[in-house]
């Protein structure tokens, strides 16, 4: 009798558990400014058109232009120059650091810190990291977002296409 007590404190306990996971990842899932600055800043280094989700409506298009399609040519065309195709002006960051600043209830200032590395394809990013290979480069910027629709929402324009591409 007593070893069927025993089980039923692991089963509540477990359930407990998990219960307590359940929450925990949901209150980490709100979108807040420095989540918003992390993913804007992947997908924009990563040359992911989905960039486009984070940014404003006000910088989504400037002069009947789409400026993400504008930026991932510009730097097409870069990397073709050089004779490369588009995969070798993508990077992966890593080491991320943010700091947020309110400067109102509906905008924040988000400083971002991060290193970057060549991500030609996932397996050589995996690689460079693992055995300390390929250059790094510091990204330091400040990201200003602004609430826009109950969302927050990058706002100030896009980050500073990298020096290095």
């Amino acid at each position: 009798m007593k070893q069927n007590n025993n089980y039923t404190w692991l089963v509540v306990v477990i359930l407990l558990g998990a219960f307590l996971q359940i929450i925990l990842v949901s209150a980490d899932n709100r979108e807040t400014p420095h989540s918003v600055a992390t993913c804007f800043a992947k997908a924009y280094y990563r040359l992911d058109p989905g960039m486009a989700d984070y940014l404003c409506d006000q910088v989504k298009t400037v002069d009947d232009q789409d400026t993400v399609t504008a930026y991932l040519n510009a730097v097409a065309v870069r990397t073709q120059n050089k004779g490369f195709g588009i995969n070798w002006g993508k990077s992966r960051l890593f080491g991320i650091h943010t700091h947020t600043v309110f400067t109102s209830e509906n905008e924040a200032e988000v400083a971002f810190k991060a290193e970057r590395r060549k991500e030609i394809n996932p397996l050589y990013a995996f690689v460079a990291k693992l055995f300390h290979i390929g250059e790094t480069h510091p990204v330091d910027e400040t990201i200003r977002l602004i609430k826009e629709d109950g969302r927050w929402k990058v706002c100030e324009g896009l980050l500073p296409v990298p020096t290095e591409a």
